[in-house]
């Protein structure tokens, strides 16, 4: 039988990699110091504003913040995703990200469980943990993910 293959990016955030199917991509983009509006921005620590994208507003948040690491890293990059469910009024949302995001194409054989402890206070947004080489990442549930984000807007 024949292995299916599935290209895929991963995506740097500084603390984690974030593992998703390439057709979550939108697009990155390069962070400026006046890129991200926070005017109007929610009360979380992890929201950080709106990104005009395309004439649209936005939201971009912070994932090692929502993960609850407390050290973060210096983003260089938004990195624009497709929204699978129907939570947020938009269809995208960003995430700062440390680089580009890696391409990669997947096998079974490719991805592996990550059984290693973990420690982040959002949990339930995780469906895995897994490595793909010597790379640990996460594979996130979008759909939660994306409903805690419509959560923390400004109303």
């Amino acid at each position: 039988m024949a292995s299916e293959n599935l290209h895929a990016v991963i995506i740097a955030t500084g603390q984690h990699n974030i593992l998703l199917p390439k057709r979550a991509l939108a697009e990155v983009t390069g962070v400026m110091p006046d890129a991200v509006d926070d005017s109007g921005s929610a009360e979380t620590a992890w929201f950080c504003g709106f990104v005009k994208w395309h004439s649209l507003r936005v939201p971009v948040i912070d994932f090692d913040t929502l993960m609850g690491s407390k050290k973060t890293v210096e983003a260089s990059r938004i990195t624009i995703l497709n929204c699978v469910g129907n939570a947020l009024r938009g269809t995208l949302f960003g995430v700062k990200s440390t680089s580009f995001p890696h391409i990669t194409t997947l096998n079974n054989s490719a991805v592996q469980p990550d059984e290693s402890e973990s420690n982040e206070a959002s949990a339930e947004l995780i469906l895995s943990r897994v490595r793909v080489g010597i790379i640990q990442a996460i594979i996130p549930d979008m759909e939660k993910l994306e409903e805690t984000v419509a959560l923390a807007l400004p109303k």
